[in-house]
């Protein structure tokens, strides 16, 4: 009895990175009166974030990065649910589920708004180049990469994306990236270079 009352306290104040969002209506104190929460419950908080909510215009969402352990968290998610409308919990990595009958099953993404907490973890879209790549002195190519490498790093389930030409757009719909003209000379002389060497035209063949 001592032993499994042992395991279940370490179990409970195992440790990890977890992640938060939950909405606040948009009035003075809100913010202040939720992290309070975290404070009162020795949570260290890594990162916070806050966007307009794309529910109600009334309403602001947070997103919180934070250390904390399994008896936090669960502390946590019930007393901010008396405060404030919790959308997202995300568990550490290393937190397993326990059930009757099974093996301790990791946490692993189960729905396409998960990748937002753990994409940027295993996913690089670096921007920076090594000094040997061709466009290592090329500062146009290298401000374009970092243009494509932010919008990847920074993607969020139900983001839009801000194109210069056409404003915020859905990223559910499709949307055109304009070239320079220097670009599309470019992509001419490829497209041409490649075309006569996988494609020779008819009167080349036998």
């Amino acid at each position: 009895m001592i032993e499994d009352n042992k395991e279940n306290k370490d179990y409970s104040l195992e440790r990890g990175r977890a992640t938060l969002i939950f909405s606040l209506k948009n009035e003075v104190g809100g913010l202040i009166k939720a992290l309070k929460i975290f404070q009162e419950k020795h949570v260290n908080l890594l990162h916070i974030e806050s966007r307009k909510s794309k529910r109600r215009n009334s309403e602001f969402e947070i997103f919180i990065d934070c250390d904390i352990n399994r008896e936090q968290l669960n502390d946590i998610f019930h007393l901010l649910k008396s405060h404030t409308n919790v959308l997202s919990v995300n568990p550490p990595d290393n937190f397993t589920v326990k059930e009757d009958g099974m093996e301790t099953v990791p946490w692993f993404p189960k729905k396409i708004s998960d990748l937002d907490h753990c994409a940027n973890r295993v996913l690089m879209y670096g921007s920076e180049l090594d000094a040997d790549h061709p466009g290592f002195k090329d500062n146009v190519y290298r401000k374009r990469r970092k243009y494509f490498a932010d919008l990847a790093m920074n993607y969020k389930q139900a983001y839009r994306f801000f194109h210069p030409s056409c404003g915020w757009l859905p990223i559910t719909k499709r949307f055109f990236i304009r070239f320079s003209l220097s670009s599309l000379s470019l992509h001419s002389i490829c497209e041409t270079q490649f075309r006569s060497s996988l494609y020779p035209r008819a009167r080349y063949l036998p």
